[in-house]
């Protein structure tokens, strides 16, 4: 690639990389401390250090961003999600044990403590889980995501999303496909078949995902919580 082609590009990621920012700076503004409180009080400790990393992972992925290092932003990304899933685990804690995911999860072995069995679950099975408990919008993407996600990526690749024009992808399945090719990156031996030069794309790709999930994910919540809220 020329010298003038490269600057371009690395006007173009740079760009992105802006814009995911905005969009992360948007999504986590949702989060409300005291939404994500443990229903048993046992898990308190475990939920603080769980929020404690939530935090820690979300400044990660602001300056791996301002860096214009997708791949490393999509890991805290991703980190961030998984921990958050895992707060709202101990918060729903009894409907979530009720839950075809989990019942598979401890069917694998002797019954253990909630906390044992959710230490080891993986992203791909709280998403499951998160699906079941309808933790994310069925509606899609709300006007505030929608209108910075368009300013990223556009109208068209937005409109993909919307819950009425693509009914057979949900957030969570979408997720972890995402997620899926963001681990290929990651394993050298799976990564040899990704041309390098398209690396920083196919993160970036997943950095909005990461970034769209944690956005719907607490949108949805502090709606739920007004609704709570109001019934009290």
């Amino acid at each position: 690639m020329s010298e003038s082609g490269q600057s371009e590009e690395a006007e173009y990621l740079s760009t992105r990389a802006k814009g995911l920012r905005t969009l992360l700076r948007e999504a986590t503004r949702l989060a409300q401390q005291g939404s994500l409180e443990p229903e048993d009080p046992g898990d308190r400790q475990l939920s603080q250090r769980l929020a404690r990393s939530v935090d820690f992972y979300i400044r990660e992925m602001d300056k791996s961003l301002t860096a214009t290092a997708f791949l490393a932003a999509n890991v805290m990304g991703a980190s961030a999600l998984e921990s958050i899933l895992m707060l709202a685990c101990l918060r729903d804690r009894a409907k979530v044990a009720a839950t075809k995911k989990w019942v598979s999860l401890q069917a694998r072995n002797a019954p253990k403590p909630f906390p044992q069995v959710l230490a080891k679950a993986r992203l791909s099975q709280l998403l499951a889980i998160a699906e079941e408990m309808a933790w994310f919008p069925r509606q899609g993407l709300s006007t505030k995501l929608r209108t910075r996600l368009v300013e990223l990526v556009g109208s068209k690749a937005v409109g993909t999303l919307q819950a009425g024009e693509n009914p057979i992808l949900s957030i969570p399945q979408f997720m972890v496909a995402a997620s899926a090719a963001i681990r290929n990156c990651l394993h050298p031996a799976r990564a040899s078949a990704i041309p390098v030069e398209l690396m920083d794309y196919v993160a970036m790709v997943g950095c909005a995902a990461s970034v769209l999930a944690l956005g719907l994910f607490l949108e949805s919540q502090e709606a739920k919580g007004k609704e709570r809220r109001v019934q009290v």
